[in-house]
């Protein structure tokens, strides 16, 4: 079981492979979509998933990824 905190300003997808994506503070596009706070991303399947993680122009994404 491993885990990362991603936290980036950056518009360009920042790539994570894991079975879950918590979305900690401010907003994080992940694979197109726009995530809140608190908001828990869980893969369809036990295999680890890829995830593009990016922030919105001009603001901040800050995440935890869970992979096991």
């Amino acid at each position: 079981m491993s885990s990362r905190f991603i936290n980036t300003t950056s518009s360009e997808s920042y790539e994570y492979a894991g079975n879950y994506l918590l979305v900690l503070d401010d907003q994080c596009n992940i694979d197109g979509t726009a995530y809140g706070k608190n908001m828990l991303i869980v893969a369809t399947t036990v295999e680890a998933q890829t995830y593009q993680v990016s922030a919105a122009a001009g603001q901040s994404c800050l995440s935890v990824g869970l992979s096991f």
